[in-house]
């Protein structure tokens, strides 16, 4: 329910926003006109009541503009509250989840920012024989684990795929690797911009995304009715 009503806030915030755009360009139009007419010659009387006139309706504009800047305020205001509820919603399902979840269910919990062990073990199958294949990708791991956290490394103030440390894993041992290490380097820079820790999120694992609440309650009334 707290979804579906930021979602509508969403869209009216959008409209108000349209309709101050157009009042905004509503009172220019005024403001130019009515400097105007103050300097045109003419009869004083007549040229008077044309700028009282508009003055007036320059004046309601004005607080046209006012009473929307209000609202959206407010709308804002009531946005950021259902904000908090989502996320307090989503920090307690996080919190209890792994009570319920099931290692083959499509929904979980994903580390965001950790190297992804099982890709980086088959990736090196590829290249390897079995035996060699296990002792490089925990050796890697472990290796890009702790460079990952390493917080005097900065790939991101350069292209990131052009980091010389990237470059040369890339060369080292294949673009797929590469890849890894950069999308967990990439995980971190959004859920922990200003850390290097890996942060929970609940996850689709089916569709490889951020799972959304709606998915993540689904799964837990399922399991509690299998329950």
């Amino acid at each position: 329910m707290a979804a579906m009503e930021q979602q509508k806030f969403y869209e009216k915030m959008l409209k108000n926003l349209e309709k101050q755009k157009k009042l905004e360009l509503e009172i220019q139009q005024l403001q130019g006109k009515w400097e105007v007419m103050k300097h045109m010659p003419g009869k004083e009387d007549s040229e008077s009541k044309k700028i009282k006139e508009l003055s007036e309706v320059l004046q309601d504009k004005y607080d046209e503009m006012e009473a929307m800047e209000s609202l959206n305020m407010a709308l804002l205001i009531k946005e950021r509250k259902i904000n908090d509820e989502l996320q307090d919603a989503r920090k307690e399902l996080l919190s209890g989840f792994k009570v319920l979840a099931f290692d083959q269910a499509n929904i979980g919990i994903k580390r965001m920012g950790e190297l992804d062990l099982k890709a980086l073990r088959l990736t090196c199958r590829k290249r390897l024989l079995e035996e060699n294949a296990e002792v490089t990708s925990a050796l890697l791991c472990s290796k890009w684990e702790e460079e990952i956290r390493n917080p005097n490394w900065h790939p991101f103030q350069e292209v990131i795929l052009e980091d010389a440390k990237l470059q040369e894993l890339k060369q080292e041992h294949g673009e797929e690797i590469c890849a890894l290490v950069t999308k967990a380097l990439v995980e971190l820079k959004e859920y922990a911009p200003s850390g290097r820790y890996p942060v929970a999120e609940l996850w689709n694992k089916k569709n490889g995304r951020k799972a959304t609440l709606r998915e993540v309650v689904k799964h837990v009334m399922k399991q509690l009715g299998t329950l």
